[in-house]
């Protein structure tokens, strides 16, 4: 008898957590196909602004001030920020090549030292915002017979620029080192990484 009512109450228990597993799974379905509402966008209407004027390759242009951080689109090297004090936070400058490759550069990470500040209808110039660009090489010697060189690009406010083709780091640079008689002359290749 022992055994029998042991069988019995194993069994219900079984059923019992088939039973409530069985709930739970298809609430969970039901929860995971239910859609979810979609939060409605705010937008801040800021019409007191001002004109800022940058070089017309400049596409993206982000700047962090009163209202946080501030990404305008630029057409023509013109856009539109509200009024209120700013600290340059990126920029972005596309053009094509003959081959119809998009070329890309990205400023970012600015110092603190070049903020500007706009009025209510006002206009300013930025003048050092974009290119040129330079590459910067850094050579160090490490023990008696070798030198290590890593290579950057940087703008004219000492931001970091980033350079892709068509959305892609382009190919590693080359660097090229000749003495002054010739009879040193190889090409060396950067790696990225």
């Amino acid at each position: 008898m022992k055994n029998k009512n042991l069988v019995s109450f194993v069994v219900g228990t079984l059923l019992l957590a088939f039973v409530i597993l069985g709930v739970y799974r298809s609430k969970t379905v039901r929860k995971e196909q239910a859609p979810e509402p979609k939060p409605e966008s705010v937008v801040i209407v800021n019409n007191s602004g001002g004109t800022i004027i940058l070089s017309e390759t400049i596409t993206q242009f982000a700047a962090d001030g009163p209202d946080g951080l501030v990404t305008v689109d630029i057409d023509q090297g013109i856009g539109q920020l509200p009024a209120g004090k700013y600290q340059i936070g990126s920029w972005r400058a596309e053009r094509k090549d003959e081959q119809n490759n998009t070329w890309t550069l990205i400023g970012r990470q600015y110092s603190s030292g070049d903020p500007f500040e706009i009025a209510e209808g006002g206009r300013i110039q930025l003048p050092n915002v974009g290119e040129p660009i330079i590459a910067i090489v850094h050579g160090s010697k490490i023990g008696p017979k070798y030198h290590a060189f890593t290579q950057s690009l940087q703008g004219r406010l000492d931001e970091s620029i980033t350079l892709t083709r068509n959305g892609s780091r382009p190919g590693a640079p080359k660097l090229r080192i000749k003495n002054k008689d010739g009879t040193y002359d190889r090409t060396f290749a950067f790696q990225y990484g």
